[in-house]
């Protein structure tokens, strides 16, 4: 069932009534989950998801524009309903993008969209700054280094490769 506020004003002598009715449609979805804004790195995946309380084919678009090969919408089970989740890559281009899902209502054939989710894509960040290795004995150095710029969140850490070789 969908729902629909109608709201009618009624004038009896100085009395002024208003009067809402929910009108529900048999046979209309409403979303039960709406996307959710996504904050991710460059280059990993960033996954939207909607569900809607009654079986109907959820497209998605993004920045206003039909998604070309939208995911399978899911049937959920026990029960009615359909579930759609929208995976893409985090490039700058979607940087800021708002992603949203929509269906086609069966009762009143309209197309209801959800509330736009956004997408906030963080560059990853440079290399470390003032590296510094001080040797302990043959087999153990110590690295200091000082924090990478340009960042929008700080380095959670650092992969350290060794390898053996002359100079």
């Amino acid at each position: 069932y969908s729902q629909k506020m109608v709201k009618s004003s009624l004038q009896s002598g100085a009395f002024k009534y208003i009067v809402a009715l929910c009108l529900l449609y048999p046979g209309s979805a409403i979303f039960a989950i709406n996307p959710n804004n996504v904050t991710t790195c460059l280059g990993s995946p960033a996954v939207f998801t909607c569900v809607t309380d009654v079986s109907v084919p959820i497209n998605w678009l993004i920045n206003g524009t039909q998604v070309q090969s939208p995911p399978p919408t899911i049937p959920l089970t026990p029960g009615p309903g359909s579930q759609s989740t929208l995976s893409v890559t985090a490039t700058n281009e979607l940087n800021g993008a708002s992603v949203q899902c929509h269906y086609l209502s069966p009762g009143s054939l309209t197309v209801v969209p959800s509330p736009p989710a956004y997408l906030s894509v963080q560059a990853p960040p440079s290399a470390p700054t003032n590296l510094t290795t001080t040797a302990l004995n043959a087999t153990s150095v110590l690295l200091a280094w000082g924090p990478s710029s340009g960042a929008q969140s700080p380095s959670l850490f650092y992969r350290v490769l060794v390898t053996s070789g002359n100079g």
